[in-house]
């Protein structure tokens, strides 16, 4: 249920802002097939899950699926600073960490292809 509650965060924050096209990235293969009516839903609890994905999908003109995914959990923040510090200040200033490598600033324009700011939002 956490996926699809997660997944629903993720549509509905994309409506908040009026979002009109929207990559869905997941890596739960029944979530995914679920949603596109290609695999039957047969727990009961995660039907009303699946219905408003599926009415929340709709406020998108375009929606690209099945794509993986990877995640890494960080236990700790390094200085204090979360892990999107220099993602975002990259974003909002245009400016890399004073020490950075030319590999680090690479990592940091690229990371960046996948995140935007609204506001203190990343």
């Amino acid at each position: 249920m956490a996926e699809y509650e997660a997944c629903i965060i993720g549509l509905k924050m994309g409506t908040d802002i009026n979002v009109h096209e929207l990559l869905v990235i997941g890596d739960s293969d029944l979530l995914m097939h679920q949603v596109q009516e290609e695999w039957a839903v047969k727990n009961p609890k995660i039907t009303p899950y699946v219905q408003y994905i599926q009415k929340l999908c709709k406020r998108f003109y375009k929606e690209v699926k099945e794509q993986s995914v990877h995640c890494s959990h960080v236990e700790a923040e390094p200085y204090g600073l979360p892990w999107y510090f220099d993602i975002k200040k990259y974003l909002e200033t245009g400016t890399y960490p004073e020490n950075a490598t030319f590999n680090q600033k690479k990592s940091i324009r690229c990371m960046t292809l996948n995140f935007f700011a609204s506001g203190e939002i990343l």
